[in-house]
C-alpha cells in the first residue's frame, strides 16, 4: 500500500486523518462519489459533515493530488491523480473503469 503521508506533504497537504483516509478510500475503489465517500467516512468519523468532505476534496483537487472526474449525465467522481488517460462508464451498472 502507498504511504500517503509523504504522498500528501509531497502535494504540500498536511496528512490528516480524514484526508489519510480519502487516500485509502480512492485507492481501493478506484473511483468514488461524493455521497459514497461521505458514507464510508462516516463508518470511521461518526462526526464528519459533507461539508468537511468538499473542503477536503477541494483542497486535495487544487493541489493536485487527486482529480474530479466529469461524467457525461451523472455526478462526478472522485479519483487520484496518475497518468493521463481515459475513462469508460458501464451503461448497466455506471462503473468507471481507467482505460490507458
Amino acid at each position: 500500500m502507498n504511504n500517503f503521508t509523504d504522498t500528501l506533504r509531497a502535494h504540500h497537504l498536511k496528512a490528516t486523518p480524514q484526508r489519510l483516509e480519502i487516500a485509502k478510500i480512492l485507492y481501493t475503489r478506484g473511483h468514488v462519489g461524493i455521497e459514497d465517500l461521505y458514507q464510508v467516512m462516516l463508518n470511521k468519523f461518526n462526526s464528519i459533515s459533507l461539508a468537511t468532505i468538499y473542503k477536503n476534496i477541494n483542497l486535495m483537487i487544487e493541489n493536485s493530488f487527486i482529480l474530479e472526474v466529469k461524467l457525461p449525465n451523472t455526478k462526478s467522481v472522485y479519483e487520484l491523480t496518475k497518468e493521463s488517460h481515459a475513462h469508460l462508464v458501464c451503461q448497466a451498472c455506471g462503473e468507471v473503469t481507467d482505460l490507458s
